[in-house]
């Protein structure tokens, strides 16, 4: 079964929250309240991070999701202020989305790997939480870590790897060097290749652009 928790399942469009692989579920509307789908369903409130307002919603968690991938794809919608990226997967049951948001630790470590996953083997995605509470995410093929393609850190004083190196200004780390680097490699060489592998044209051109056309409000429905 591609979606595992106790006993299987399966489903079209998951995010990544409080350090799980969720599927969503309105627990309102119009002020009424609705019953989760099923039992596998809990409550998850939080806070707008904005307004800090109280939202609510049902979640169902998955320890891990496998399958292929079919491609990766840019997710601009300015009105809705989502950014991020889709990961276009497929299974037994059909096709799946895993959506990946804009400056998050995961979305950055599947941008360094994507370009050593092997499409025509089948993708194990796993996320946990680590030991701060953060959200931690490995990509497996064939029961082994898929290695990262970019890669950076210090050695004995100096920044070695692939990666551009993070700027220091009054004493703290600025890493933005390493996610504009990430984010133009995706748009320029990962992106635009799905044009030839059965992608949607119109979309990946746009993705490739960084346009609000890449993706409707139906295909995120966070």
């Amino acid at each position: 079964m591609a979606f595992t928790d106790d006993d299987g399942g399966s489903g079209r469009f998951v995010k990544i929250i409080d350090g799980s692989l969720v599927e969503k579920a309105p627990s309102e509307k119009n002020g009424v309240e609705i019953a989760p789908p099923n039992e596998k369903y809990e409550l998850f409130v939080t806070k707008n991070p904005e307004t800090e307002a109280v939202v609510q919603y049902y979640i169902r968690r998955y320890k891990r999701i496998s399958g292929k991938v079919e491609s990766l794809e840019r997710v601009e919608i300015t009105a809705s202020k989502i950014y991020g990226y889709n990961l276009h997967m497929s299974d037994e049951d059909g096709n799946f989305s895993i959506f990946f948001k804009d400056d998050a630790k995961v979305t950055d470590r599947l941008l360094k790997v994507f370009e050593n996953i092997d499409l025509n083997e089948e993708l194990t995605v796993s996320v946990w939480k680590d030991v701060d509470g953060r959200p931690a995410i490995t990509f497996q093929q064939n029961e082994q870590n898929v290695s990262q393609a970019w890669s950076g850190g210090v050695v004995d004083g100096k920044w070695e790897g692939n990666l551009p190196a993070p700027k220091k200004s009054k004493g703290k780390w600025d890493y933005s060097p390493i996610s504009e680097f990430l984010y133009n490699n995706a748009m320029e060489n990962i992106i635009p290749q799905f044009v030839k592998t059965g992608g949607t044209e119109e979309a990946a051109q746009a993705a490739s652009a960084g346009t609000e056309t890449a993706v409707g409000k139906d295909n995120i429905p966070f």
